[in-house]
């Protein structure tokens, strides 16, 4: 077998023409046999046909074979992809080959043989170029296959129309080779799809030695039943893929040969709700609405949402000269040019500039995401967070009264909540802020009640995916470096949710606010970080290196909790959740402080702050934010 391969691999390595002249050699010499065959088993039926016509009548035919199989592009097609079709295309060209054939013989006067005879000779030509054809092909496919360094073993999930497709895609593939197919379906098990056999997912346990990838090949799969596949695979250590669409392949826009992993989003276990237009639009359609940190994670995904339900104009108001460049550019290629767009470059902590913004643009919404959030940063540099994230909610709340908005609402973090560092509590601050002005402005609509007020609310809500604040990003650059990745504590958990979901649900709580809520978003089961980063290392078709797999692709190496860090987080302080009429977001009045007591505090950290002392701004944080866990 390996003389016949190194003879097969230096056939390959020859000139076009030495390939196309051996491919037109066993053709002809396929024609000689089917007459030698055929004549000598039948001469005694064919009367009257002496060797000289038999002879010539072969002759005639491999003649006329040359020009035939040259022309009509017999040899155009690479021989380790052939298919029915080409088959079908062959047998054609034969019964053109004879008929001709046929015609030479009769006018030069030779004796033919019978119509049957012919039909017979041509059946036994085909299934003999047929069967060499095909046997080519699979030797091909397998050299071609053992020409890579490594070639991984693959069981597609799904014995359907699609893993069948997919089987065949692979045996063309020249880094995949397929083993078995996994199907839930009892009825399919112990039965064979070609020579493939169907098993359970239940018994994958005793062949996984023998597979390196799972492909998932099933269309229209929910997000939960695809998290229970990966999870049961990667029980087993078995990688995971799902393949893009059966049409994007065939159609040569994806390559089996460069699948994607999974994204992580569709292995959250639980799938999106769809909004609810009731709550998405009148919040938003026709109205001046204004973001503040718009070139971040979830101030840029907020301006694509908004401008997408028609609002009269959006003003994006970003610190970042390049982030405010990029999102300027995207929403106006969302909007094409159809909506009014304000992007203005400056901070959230400027009153007179934020005034200046809602009075000229007649803004009725805004939404105040600009923040520092990244934990150890704002650990390192204390007076800039806590400047940042509590005095610029102040100024957005001051000028949002003195413009007369109809809603202000400020983008929190479930980090607030009983904080474990300087960001979590300078967020705690600012939502104590902004519950303070509810109440004022509450108040204030009780006395007066045809006078215009503005209804202040807080969305809450722990990580989401891929944001900058995300350990995703980290752990997908750790995957692409080749490992490992760095993990603080193989316990600390977090709550997930895709950056469209989050930004989607915060869009709706503004038809449902009353003033003063914090709105919280039901982000699912907490996950384990050390689950998420074992689960982006299998769908990326990587295994884990450890003690029970020291042959492994990444390692995990755990670095120890970071300043600040907390093993869990939380979304309520000392409130109950109560339901609202969208079935994943709650909300809840949390304890607020008086204002008094408050706006002194403010006042003395804004001196503090000017005067750069860090201890005093510390000490006021954490008066007001007794539940903080100081480390500073």
């Amino acid at each position: 077998m390996r003389i016949l391969s190194g003879l097969f691999t230096l056939i390959l390595n020859s000139k076009t023409i030495y390939r196309k002249s051996l491919l037109l050699i066993i053709d002809l010499f396929l024609i000689f046999l089917s007459y030698y065959v055929f004549f000598n088993l039948y001469r005694s039926n064919q009367s009257g046909l002496n060797i000289n016509d038999y002879r010539m009548l072969i002759i005639s035919t491999i003649i006329v074979a040359i020009p035939i199989y040259i022309f009509t592009g017999q040899y155009k097609s690479l021989t380790r992809y052939i298919a029915s079709f080409s088959l079908y295309r062959m047998a054609i060209r034969n019964i053109f080959l004879f008929l001709v054939a046929v015609f030479l013989t009769y006018l030069f006067g030779f004796k033919i043989l019978s119509l049957k005879s012919l039909i017979l000779i041509w059946l036994v030509n085909n299934v003999s170029s047929g069967f060499i054809k095909i046997s080519l092909s699979d030797i091909l496919s397998e050299v071609f296959n053992k020409k890579k360094n490594k070639v991984k073993r693959v069981a597609i999930y799904g014995a359907g129309a699609n893993g069948v497709e997919l089987s065949q895609t692979i045996s063309r593939s020249k880094s995949q080779i397929l083993k078995m197919f996994i199907d839930d379906n009892q009825s399919l098990h112990g039965r064979y799809i070609n020579e493939y056999p169907i098993y359970s997912p239940d018994l994958i346990y005793k062949y996984e030695n023998e597979i390196d990838l799972i492909l998932i090949a099933i269309p229209n799969l929910k997000k939960n039943k695809l998290n229970q596949i990966v999870q049961k695979m990667q029980n087993y250590r078995l990688p995971v893929i799902k393949i893009p669409s059966l049409e994007d392949i065939t159609n040569g826009l994806v390559s089996i040969e460069e699948l994607r992993p999974i994204p992580i989003e569709e292995c959250l276990g639980r799938d999106p709700i769809p909004p609810m237009r009731e709550l998405l639009h009148p919040g938003i359609k026709s109205k001046s609405v204004c973001v503040l940190g718009a070139g971040g994670s979830i101030g840029s995904e907020l301006a694509r949402q908004i401008i997408r339900l028609n609002p009269r104009r959006i003003v994006i108001l970003e610190i970042s000269e390049p982030s405010l460049y990029y999102i300027n550019e995207e929403l106006k290629s969302i909007s094409n040019n159809c909506i009014e767009i304000n992007s203005i470059l400056g901070s959230a902590m400027d009153i007179l500039l934020l005034k200046n913004i809602f009075r000229k643009f007649e803004v009725d919404v805004v939404f105040h995401a600009a923040a520092y959030k990244h934990v150890p940063l704002v650990e390192n540099n204390p007076l800039q967070g806590i400047s940042n994230n509590v005095i610029s909610t102040l100024k957005v709340c001051e000028a949002s009264i003195a413009c007369g908005l109809s809603n202000m609402i400020l983008i929190s973090t479930d980090k607030a909540v009983r904080p474990s560092n300087v960001m979590g509590a300078s967020k705690r601050f600012a939502e104590l802020i902004v519950q303070n002005f509810a109440e004022l402005q509450l108040i204030e609509k009780k006395r007066n009640p045809n006078k215009k007020t503005t209804c202040f609310s807080i969305v809450r809500f722990g990580n989401v995916l891929n944001s900058s604040g995300s350990v995703l990003p980290l752990f997908r650059k750790q995957i692409e470096a080749g490992g490992p990745i760095t993990l603080t504590h193989e316990n600390v958990e977090r709550y997930f949710m895709t950056i469209p979901e989050a930004a989607e649900l915060v869009l709706q709580t503004t038809v449902m606010s009353k003033g003063g809520e914090v709105f919280l978003l039901d982000m699912g089961t907490p996950i384990k970080i050390k689950d998420l980063a074992e689960k982006m290392i299998r769908s990326s078709g990587l295994t884990i290196k450890n003690d029970l797999n020291p042959e492994g692709d990444i390692e995990i190496k755990i670095t120890g909790l970071r300043p600040g860090e907390k093993m869990y987080e939380e979304l309520l302080i000392d409130a109950k959740s109560i339901k609202t009429e969208h079935p994943i977001i709650f909300k809840a009045i949390e304890k607020s402080l008086p204002r008094d007591f408050l706006f002194d505090k403010i006042k003395k950290l804004e001196e503090a702050i000017s005067s750069f002392d860090i201890e005093s701004a510390i000490n006021i944080l954490s008066e007001i934010v007794p539940e903080w866990e100081r480390n500073l």
